[in-house]
């Protein structure tokens, strides 16, 4: 089912069957641009989802749209039209365990009519007001836990853009980064490094294979289409947060009879949610990879555009002791349901939220 509004589409995640323990299949995230991609899940009898399955595409007339998959440690998860769905009233084909489900959703207009000035975007600021979905999907939690985003352009120059990443929390704002990406003559964004660190206390944290994409509308009044991805190196939240929890088993776990908390316990809790530490580029199992689509951003006023802000500095006791673990089992069990999403979620979102007092 579709939902059509001026300048914004919205798919709805409609499990066309409608008992959640029957088989069907559906369409699982929301299209706000063009280049966004599409999830198909499926669901069988006993209840068990399958997301990433491939479509058959069709555009108005019934021809197939090229679809091509995009995947996260070898496994696939959505596809993506690479030259951007074509306008109009698509449909969607998937066959998941004999089921065959027809899917009806609008592509979003492009507004490639209009001519893209990429020199009013000097001194711009774009608020994130729909942030973006992703793949594990608790990995999504990390921009409402980051404060109010947004991304400043301090020069643009041809198709060269230097801009900032924003975050406002509790009434302070600081930088999360700054670089210089590149604008093409359709409006689109694009920016990607090999490594990024942030200062993150008492060690980096580093942000391998980052990479950034985004699509304006020509006026310039939306910014839709963003994508973001990388691997992100646990090593000091973990040697920080397994201190918190020993620490917090030899003040009440070991009182209440409970084991000492595992070796190694932000990382033997977060396969529960579909996380895993794989190896970082030196072997240490402490290395995570996200993906994520379809953020949205409107412009805001900009008063003081290149105003000298701080950077964002996490203190990673501060953004770990909540999540301590207190041993196996227990309440603040060591991977228990609670503390791995909440470790996942504090830590990457706090490392783009806060800086150090």
């Amino acid at each position: 089912m579709t939902l059509g509004y001026p300048g914004r589409m919205l798919t709805l995640s409609l499990l066309l069957t409608g008992c959640s323990q029957e088989p069907g299949v559906w369409l699982d995230e929301d299209v706000w641009s063009a280049f966004d991609p599409v999830q198909v899940c499926a669901q069988d009898r006993w209840g068990e989802e399958t997301c990433g399955l491939e479509p058959v595409v069709r555009d108005p007339r019934g021809a197939p749209v090229l679809v091509k998959p995009l995947t996260l440690d070898g496994e696939t998860y959505a596809w993506h039209a690479p030259d951007g769905w074509p306008e109009g009233e698509l449909v969607i084909e998937a066959d998941a365990d004999l089921i065959f489900e027809t899917i009806p959703f609008t592509a979003p207009l492009r507004g490639a009519e209009a001519p893209f000035d990429a020199s009013a975007l000097d001194g711009a600021r774009f608020l994130l007001i729909e942030p973006p979905w992703f793949e594990p999907d608790g990995a999504r939690v990390i921009f409402q836990e980051a404060g109010r985003l947004s991304l400043e352009f301090l020069e643009v120059t041809g198709s060269e853009a230097r801009f900032r990443v924003l975050s406002e929390k509790e009434g302070r704002t600081c930088e999360v980064l700054t670089a210089t990406g590149d604008i093409g003559e359709g409006g689109a964004l694009s920016w990607s490094t090999p490594l990024f660190e942030l200062p993150t206390q008492p060690g980096p944290t580093a942000l391998r294979d980052v990479s950034l994409t985004l699509h304006f509308t020509p006026d310039l009044q939306r910014a839709a289409g963003l994508s973001v991805a990388g691997e992100v190196d646990l090593r000091h939240a973990k040697a920080v947060h397994q201190a918190l929890s020993e620490a917090l088993w030899r003040r009440e776990g070991r009182a209440e009879g409970l084991d000492p908390p595992p070796e190694d316990a932000l990382c033997a809790g977060l396969p529960m949610w579909g996380v895993t530490c794989l190896p970082c580029p030196d072997g240490e199992a402490a290395c995570v990879h996200a993906a994520g689509h379809a953020g949205v951003l409107e412009p805001v006023p900009n008063d003081a555009p290149g105003a000298a802000l701080p950077v964002c500095e996490p203190v990673l006791e501060e953004v770990m002791a909540p999540w301590a673990c207190s041993g196996v089992p227990g309440p603040r069990s060591c991977g228990s349901t609670r503390a791995p999403a909440g470790l996942l979620v504090a830590l990457l979102g706090a490392l783009l939220a806060r800086r150090r007092r």
